[in-house]
Order: structure tokens, then sequence, then C-alpha cells
């Protein structure tokens, strides 16, 4: 059809497999998903030095109940704050505030939970190796103390994208990165403190640095574990790009979508699921939704290559497939 050889002739960005170690994406645009989750991240850092300076940093009790209670406080709200930016940087990338709300919504409760969990078993972590740390070099003391904070960010944000796999990349990324930037924190601090001012500066530069360093951590990670992608070929939304992170995801023009195609009047709420399985990706049209094109057939179901094109509605879409076995829920 025209829209099919239309794609073909809009589709820049290569998605078809290189041979070759050092191309570990595959064509996918690495340094984009890494800038998204690296301004989300810093956002989030810079939101969570406010309140953190507001309420916390003026408290004055050292004892270890009273830090471990101050932790599970300021963990849950710094979690819940990473959860809100990471998890609708999607809806926002989508162009849905719906989507953005309802992710975000999804995940509050358990970063809440878990990042005063987290948080405190952190802050405990650190009382007990405290005589360890290095105070002008890198604190490998306090990267490991942060860690269980970036374990909770990336379960909320899992939970959020009803995704184990985005889950994991999200744990893996994070925990790196809060503990490469838990480590060099003191140094970020005396490099910018003054002698007569607060702190207030060097904490927003130390945890906006960490911020960058967790956005990176799970912008790789998204990358490179990546079994599945799309990049909208022609319509509304044409030039982006998502990571397909759901075993069964469903694409359509609903906030309740897990992808969600706007801009196309011929996209149904729900129109259409694909099934990620170890043998490779299957997709089947919801019922109630128009046939798709797959390469310029019509179809309601069938297997995705590599490379393929499909036309939903009047949108087309470039698959990439890493062929990967995803990992399984028990």
């Amino acid at each position: 059809t025209s829209a099919v050889e239309r794609a073909k002739e809009a589709a820049q960005v290569p998605l078809r497999r290189e041979v070759g170690a050092a191309d570990l994406t595959k064509g996918f645009n690495t340094q984009r998903q890494i800038l998204i989750n690296v301004v989300a991240a810093i956002a989030a850092s810079v939101l969570y030095t406010i309140v953190y300076e507001f309420f916390f940093a003026t408290v004055s009790s050292f004892s270890e109940e009273d830090l471990l209670i101050g932790a599970a406080q300021y963990g849950a709200i710094e979690v819940a704050i990473f959860a809100l930016f990471l998890t609708a940087v999607q809806g926002v990338e989508e162009g849905s505030p719906q989507k953005a709300v309802r992710m975000f919504a999804t995940a509050l409760i358990p970063a809440v939970i878990l990042g005063a969990l987290m948080s405190a078993l952190g802050q405990w972590v650190y009382i007990q190796i405290f005589d360890q740390r290095n105070e002008t070099g890198f604190d490998w003391v306090r990267g490991v103390a942060w860690i269980p904070d970036a374990v909770a960010i990336g379960i909320a944000i899992g939970v959020g994208f009803r995704s184990v796999q985005k889950a994991i990349n999200a744990v893996i990324g994070g925990a790196a990165g809060g503990f490469v930037g838990g480590g060099i924190f003191n140094i970020i601090y005396q490099a910018t403190a003054s002698g007569d001012d607060t702190g207030t500066l060097s904490r927003l530069i130390g945890f906006a640095v960490v911020g960058a360093l967790v956005g990176v951590g799970i912008g790789l990670a998204d990358a490179v574990r990546k079994n599945l992608w799309l990049q909208i070929a022609t319509g509304g939304m044409a030039g982006k790009q998502f990571i397909v992170y759901q075993q069964n995801a469903v694409l359509g023009s609903s906030p309740a979508a897990d992808i969600t195609l706007i801009k196309d009047p011929e996209i149904s709420g729900m129109h259409l699921r694909l099934i990620q399985r170890s043998g490779g990706t299957m997709f089947e049209v919801l019922p109630g939704a128009s046939d798709v094109l797959l390469s310029g057939e019509p179809t309601r179901s069938g297997k995705l290559s590599d490379g393929v094109l499909l036309q939903v509605g009047g949108t087309v879409l470039q698959f990439g497939e890493k062929n990967v076995e995803m990992p399984t829920i028990a």
C-alpha cells in the first residue's frame, strides 16, 4: 500500500541486525534512551533535594533509632519522587498526560512502602560500616548504603510499567548509578562547598550528579537488555521509538494501553496485542479493532521479525527484535 511504501522511505533509523559485538543495541537510538532517563532522574533529584532541605537537613538528633526513622521518612519521599518522574516520562513521550498519571498512581504505594523499608535498611548498613568510610576520596560505604534505595526505585518503576523486565533494568542501572554516585558524593560536596554556606547548593549538585548517574545506568540497561522495540515510521508520532517491556503488551490509543499511540483516529483504544516468547514475537488484533497490514498484507495475527513493517490504522510501525529469552513470572 502507499502507506507502507511511504514508511519504507521514512524509516531513517535502521533496525536490521548488524554483525559485530561493538553494536550492542542493534540500531536502537541508545543516546536518546539515556537522555530521557537522565533528564527525568535529574529532575527527580532536584525536587527531592528541595524537599530534603526543607524537612530533613536541619535534623540534629543522631541516635540510631532517630536515624532509622528519618531514613524511612525521606526514603519513602525519595523513591516516590523518582518513581513519579521515571514512570511518567513514558506518558510524556507518548503525549498522554493521563498515561503519566496512571503509571505513577500504580507505582506510588509500592514506592512509599519499599522506599521506607529499603532506605532504613541502607541507613542501618551505613551505621554498621560507618568507621570504614572515606571522607576525602571515593566512599564505597556510602555507595553501598545507597544501593537499597536504588533497588526500591527500580521495583517501583517496574510496577508502574507493569513489567518484570523494566524492573530488572531499573534495579541494575539504578544500583550501579547509586553506588557510583554515593561513592563520589563527598568529593562533589567538598569541591563545591564554601566555608560560610549551609551546604544546600553542594547537596543539590551532588544529588543531581547522583540522579544523572542513575539515569545513565537505567538507560543503558534498557538499551542493552531490550528484546523488542518499535519505531513509528509514519503518522502523527513519526520518529518516536519505544521499548516493548511487557511480555504481553497492548498497543492502542487508550492511556490504559502499554504503548499509547495517539494522533491517529483509526487506532482503537486497545488495538493490538504483542506476545513475546522465547521463540519470537506473535501479534493478534483485539476484538473490535480493524485489521493490520503486515508488509502490506491485511491480517489479524502473525509473527513479527526484525525490521518488519506493521500498519496499525494509519500509522506504520517498524519493529526491531533481538530474539533473547524474556524473564518469566513464576
